[in-house]
Parts: C-alpha cells; sequence; structure tokens
C-alpha cells in the first residue's frame, strides 16, 4: 500500500473545525441516545445505528476509508477474529464500524465509559474488558469466544491501547486467546493514516484518506500458550513488514 502524503490535506482553520465539532455533537448526542436506548431491546439495530453514525462522522471531517481486503472472502464463510496490528489513533473507532463486516469489537472498560460513543459502543456493539481485573477479562475472552462460535465476528486490538509515536508495542495475548479458544482465524487490520487524520493529543482532524488493509487469514497451530506465542509472532511479521513499507 502506498504512502497516504500524497494524499495529505492542510488542517482546517480554527473556525471551521469548532463549526464542524459543534455539528458533530449535535448529531452525537441524540443519535446516541437513540442507540442506547434501542440496544436495551434490540442490540443488532443498535449497531447498525451506531455504524451508520460512524460513516456520518466521517463524513462531517471529510475523512476517507479506502478499504483493501485481501482476505479472499474467507470471513464470508466463517466467523473471524479481525486484529488490529496498530493502533495510533481515536479515529480508529470510527473505522471499527465503518469496515464492510459488522463486529462485535472488545473495549477496554476506559473507553466503555466515555459519554454517548462509549456507551453506545458498550451497549451495542462492545464486549468490555476490565484489563486489570483477571478474572473480569477472561470472561470477556470467554464471551468473545461465544460470540465467534455463534457466527459473528469480533474486532480486538492487538497492543490493547494507543501508541503514542507509532511505534509498535507489545502485543497481548487476547487475540491469540480468543482465536485458540473459539477455533476462529485471525485476519490481521493494518491501519494507515489514521495518525495523519488524527495525530496523539490533537483536537483538530485533518481531511484526506486512511487505508485499511484486511490480510489473508492466519490459522493458530496447536495449543497452549507456545501456540499463541507463535500466533502473535505470525501477526507481529505482517505489522513490522507494513511499516517498512511505510519508511
Amino acid at each position: 500500500m502506498e504512502s497516504t502524503d500524497a494524499i495529505s490535506e492542510a488542517p482546517p482553520g480554527f473556525a471551521l473545525t469548532v463549526l464542524q465539532w459543534a455539528l458533530s455533537w449535535a448529531i452525537a448526542v441524540p443519535w446516541l441516545t437513540i442507540a442506547c436506548v434501542t440496544a436495551l431491546f434490540t442490540r443488532d439495530r443498535a449497531h447498525r445505528m451506531l455504524s451508520a453514525w460512524a460513516r456520518l462522522q466521517l463524513r462531517i471531517w471529510s475523512v476517507r476509508v479506502e478499504v483493501a481486503d485481501l482476505t479472499g472472502g474467507v470471513h464470508r464463510q466463517r466467523a473471524c477474529v479481525f486484529g488490529l496490528l496498530n493502533q495510533t489513533s481515536l479515529i480508529e473507532f470510527l473505522l471499527w464500524l465503518s469496515l464492510p463486516v459488522r463486529l462485535r469489537i472488545v473495549v477496554n472498560v476506559e473507553f466503555a465509559l466515555l459519554p454517548w460513543a462509549g456507551w453506545a459502543s458498550a451497549l451495542s456493539a462492545g464486549i468490555v474488558v476490565v484489563r486489570q481485573w483477571r478474572a473480569q477479562r477472561r470472561r470477556a475472552v470467554a464471551r468473545a469466544a461465544r460470540t465467534l462460535r455463534e457466527g459473528r465476528h469480533v474486532g480486538i486490538s492487538l497492543e490493547g491501547e494507543r501508541s503514542p509515536d507509532g511505534r509498535l508495542g507489545p502485543y497481548k495475548r487476547g487475540a491469540a486467546a480468543l482465536a485458540q479458544a473459539a477455533g476462529a482465524p485471525v485476519v490481521p487490520i493494518w491501519v494507515r493514516g489514521a495518525a495523519d487524520r488524527l495525530p496523539f493529543r490533537a483536537w483538530r482532524i485533518r481531511p484526506g484518506a486512511v487505508r485499511v488493509a484486511l490480510h489473508p487469514p492466519v490459522l493458530i497451530e496447536g495449543s497452549g500458550r507456545d501456540a499463541q506465542d507463535r500466533l502473535l509472532a505470525k501477526l507481529r511479521a505482517i505489522a513490522e513488514a507494513e511499516q517498512e513499507l511505510s519508511r
């Protein structure tokens, strides 16, 4: 995938950014409030509302999402773990919801507690995990595995948190443990351009493209932690190759 530098645009002016944020919140508050209430009755409909809201938000900010699907259609035949290889920007939450596949997303409790976006995500599309609570973390993995066995995809970040400088952080075992528990393949996701649109700790969103590569699925082979380590090593190699292409 080529660099997004050629399609980057200058950040909008202060006044325009304020107007965009005002419009964004004016839409988000009532829309996501309705989604939260809807989720009490039907999570699937609330999930569709959340995805539609995410796509609208990207349009407000003039962010284009370009997806390169290299999976060969495997995800149309069976449930997969979609593993995000790099996490660099808050805008990636919108990307999860705008992918051409519907996902239940493993989200940290810190995000789930955020007003509106976090609440709606947790109630409709989210599987909430408390990383500091080992027993709850195991229950979250079991719940996600059950979701996969029911035929629905699950999305999870390999790093578990954003990188402030774009460098890959340590990969956590969640995706590998989930793939092992459900016998599901992992579809590696590499995102390019998210940090260009919304850098770490920035508040102005730059218009332009974000490119998302869905790599061919990777299967876990064997059982136990050694098998998990081998899977994580394969995923790390894909991420490092993508990162090298970006230089």
